[in-house]
């Protein structure tokens, strides 16, 4: 029977000592022997010898040992003539698994590097030069997708759906007739038209709804009109609103009038109405 292999890394949890209960419930010295063996069967693929005067010499433990013996070997189990311990079994089987998947990625890493001619103690390379990283940077960034001057047409559009307070003409003769054209005021070229309108030439508080006013029409608003709340709307050439006659002077006068408050104590009040009535 082929010998399991031995792991140089295994997870140790010290929450898994602290929360046992039986391991609350021991004393200084049964802690030290039952620590200690558990770190013995880690390194001895989880197996010790199950021989009492052994694990005395081992756990190095002066007098009686017998009774610390009794409270401590609850936590280990025989297996023919070896103690074994269920936690140590999980940990070393997960690390066993561990340095597999280990192993098999080096294989495949080792086959992809050799083109399928790999030696299985190979290994693979993991460091790649600068060179040939900087080489593939360059091609991917020659990839890049080339500029195209978008037309006025194109540029309105955009403009339209936006709702951006731009003006389409003068944005696109500033560009189109630079030197050389397209490019920004520092001389560098136009990457993307849309985002340089955007950081250029649209500001926050250009951003408006220009929209027609009118329920369901979706027109380009060219006039401006407030509402009572003082807000402005939008208004298409169809729908713009019909100018409001003005009322003449002697007709808005009247209206402007407000009443004088009373300000007679309630005394003077009822006394004028007395001899309005003709009581004394």
């Amino acid at each position: 029977m082929a010998r399991k292999a031995k792991p140089k890394y295994i997870q140790l949890e010290p929450a898994a000592f602290l929360s046992d209960e039986d391991f609350q419930m021991m004393d200084a010295t049964e802690r030290g022997i039952y620590t200690t063996l558990i770190f013995y069967m880690l390194c001895n693929n989880g197996r010790i010898k199950n021989d009492l005067d052994g694990i005395k010499r081992l756990c190095n433990v002066n007098g009686d040992f017998k009774p610390k013996w009794d409270s401590v070997k609850s936590k280990f189990y025989p297996k023919r003539a070896w103690l074994r311990h269920r936690r140590v079994d999980y940990e070393l089987r997960k690390a066993r698994e561990r340095m597999q998947t280990a192993v098999i990625s080096g294989h495949k890493g080792a086959e992809v590097r050799w083109g399928g001619h790999s030696n299985p103690n190979s290994k693979p390379i993991a460091k790649v030069s600068k060179g040939k990283v900087s080489k593939v940077k360059i091609k991917k960034s020659s990839k890049r997708k080339k500029f195209t001057p978008p037309t006025l047409q194109e540029i309105t559009e955009y403009i339209q759906e936006k709702k951006y307070n731009v003006n389409p003409r003068k944005f696109y003769r500033h560009y189109a007739e630079a030197d050389p054209p397209w490019t920004n005021v520092k001389g560098r070229p136009v990457k993307c038209w849309k985002r340089t309108m955007v950081k250029v030439w649209v500001n926050d508080d250009e951003v408006v709804d220009r929209s027609c006013r009118r329920s369901g029409c979706k027109a380009w608003g060219v006039y401006t009109s407030k509402d009572d709340t003082g807000q402005v709307c939008w208004w298409c050439e169809a729908h713009k609103p019909k100018q409001k006659t003005h009322l003449p002077d002697e007709l808005l006068n009247p209206v402007g009038q407000t009443v004088k408050e009373d300000k007679r104590s309630t005394s003077d009040k009822v006394n004028v109405q007395r001899k309005a009535l003709g009581i004394k």
